[in-house]
């Protein structure tokens, strides 16, 4: 349906993965979760989202700060209170509930999968292989290692030119193959942390460092206890060298920092970060030196409205700002979730770890964005979700590939496990302005789950703007279909599949993706 045409105005048939899409496109990857992130671990899946599929978001920066893996539990030791028949405590009883635990403890999974597209007369073949490992010993508790690595091969070599349309990140060093080793660390604790000195615990290793911003680091870093007498009062102190994965050049490079969150009362959180940064390599051009500093205040208020303030500044001026507030209101199965972000112009001033894709994409120019979802529920079955996305570059003759103007008005009607236990369906419409263009879009997604091991999506949605920031291409009026599949075939073990199909002004696109994940 593409008649209608009047001033650039088109009628668009498509679907969406409403609640997906909309946080990719609200949040330009630069989410602020409700509850309070826990920052240990980088997200390992985020990693693999950006580089193996492309995603629909608003660019240009990349912002993985707010999205971290949840950091799994240790098991408690039983607790046993019985006495021996002389009155005294079982001196066997730390030596038992101690054999219940290994001595050492293998976590982790291995990742392959295979990836093919076509676009025209061109195709590409890749294999992508993941591993991540955690060595741990559960009865001392006082050392473990972690190590996350990725691997490529391009099967056919055409995605190596720069004149192919397949050209990613993967083939700037010219070889088919390609490694990043994005995690290896060791974290000392209990024993092994100078308890004297109030260390909790010790990281040495490549590591990310999740202070306002994320930095990827070769170095250390010292996490103190909490001071509960002085506000909850954490320390984590760090430093070491910057990793730039797709820049060999290290010669001068440096960067420390200090990390400090309080916690004054019950629902408030307040976060304190700086970071000195010394770049000196050929992507900037020249050395440079920045300081980043970060205020972070999160609050609750009663048991259902939080928000959150972010500022991040670089040399004591902007560079961006975030705020979000959600409220809950049960007796209405409402919730209502309203934020707004600014940045100002990023270009190549600052230092790579603060910009890693500002010498991919060009300058980013300022501008803010702001959002709105309402979401509804009828009973168990059903819901409505409505929203809007306003962005607006601070000057308008800025726009440009990467840096886009849009309005966006949607509404999505949701079947949740209805007409039967198998099925969901979500229904939506939506309106775009953008670039001249006004864009109307309809249509559905269908979830099908015949068994609980086994899971089918099919659907299709519109983007004014696509982008994939591992290809550094802007796609625009880019239709998609798909249909994915998901097989647990034990517990260990899963299978995935994917099919894309793109209609768009730079022609078709297919794309499939297969592979299979083991935990152990």
């Amino acid at each position: 349906m593409r008649p209608m045409k009047q001033h650039r105005n088109r009628i668009c048939s498509a679907a969406w993965l409403a609640p997906l899409v909309l946080l990719l496109l609200s949040s330009a990857c630069q989410s602020d979760r409700d509850s309070e992130p826990r920052e240990e671990k980088a997200d390992e899946q985020l990693v693999r989202a950006v580089e193996d599929t492309t995603s629909e978001y608003t660019p240009p920066v990349v912002d993985t700060t707010k999205i971290m893996q949840e950091e799994r539990s240790e098991p408690q030791l039983p607790v046993q209170e019985e006495e021996t028949e002389g009155g005294q405590l079982d001196d066997t009883i730390e030596t038992l509930a101690t054999n219940e635990r290994p001595a050492h403890q293998l976590e982790g999974y291995v990742a392959l999968s295979y990836r093919a597209r076509t676009r025209g007369s061109r195709n590409d073949e890749d294999l992508y292989g993941y591993v991540s490992l955690d060595i741990k010993r559960p009865s001392k508790r006082d050392v473990s290692l972690h190590v996350y690595g990725r691997a490529t091969l391009d099967l056919d070599g055409s995605g190596d030119s720069g004149r192919s349309p397949f050209f990613s990140l993967n083939d700037v060093n010219g070889d088919r193959f390609d490694g990043k080793l994005y995690e290896a660390y060791v974290d000392l604790e209990g024993p092994l942390a100078p308890g004297v000195l109030g260390v909790n615990k010790i990281r040495l290793g490549r590591q990310r460092i999740h202070a306002g911003l994320s930095f990827l680091v070769d170095g250390g870093r010292v996490d103190f206890e909490k001071w509960k007498s002085l506000a909850n009062l954490e320390v984590s102190i760090f430093g070491g060298i910057p990793v730039y994965l797709y820049d060999t050049s290290r010669t001068g490079d440096w960067m420390a920092g200090i990390d400090v969150t309080m916690r004054p009362f019950a629902q408030t959180r307040i976060d304190l970060r700086y970071v000195h940064i010394q770049d000196n390599n050929d992507w900037i051009g020249s050395e440079k030196i920045d300081d980043y500093a970060s205020l972070t205040w999160r609050q609750g208020v009663g048991d259902h409205a939080r928000f959150s303030v972010i500022w991040n500044t670089v040399g004591l001026d902007t560079r961006d700002i975030r705020t979000r507030g959600s409220l809950d209101v049960p007796d209405w199965d409402l919730s209502i979730i309203v934020s707004w972000f600014y940045q100002d112009k990023v270009a190549l001033e600052y230092t790579t770890v603060l910009d890693a894709f500002v010498g991919v994409i060009g300058t980013s120019f300022a501008y803010h964005q702001g959002d709105i979802q309402v979401t509804k529920l009828f009973g168990d079955n059903f819901s409505i979700d409505l929203g809007a996305t306003v962005r607006q570059l601070a000057n308008d003759a800025n726009e440009s590939s990467f840096n886009r103007e849009f309005y966006r008005l949607w509404l999505t009607l949701s079947s949740h496990k209805w007409p039967t236990d198998e099925l969901s369906i979500a229904i939506t419409g939506e309106w775009w302005d953008g670039s001249d263009d006004q864009i109307f879009t309809a249509g559905t997604e269908i979830d099908w789950r015949p068994t609980k091991e086994l899971r089918f999506t099919i659907g299709s949605f519109y983007s004014l703007y696509k982008y994939d920031l591992f290809l550094v291409d802007e796609r625009e009026d880019v239709t998609t279909i798909f249909l994915r599949a998901r097989w647990q075939v034990i517990k260990n073990l899963r299978l995935d599949g994917r099919y894309e199909y793109e209609t768009g002004d730079e022609g078709n696109f297919h794309s499939f993706w297969a592979g299979f994940t083991w935990r152990f």
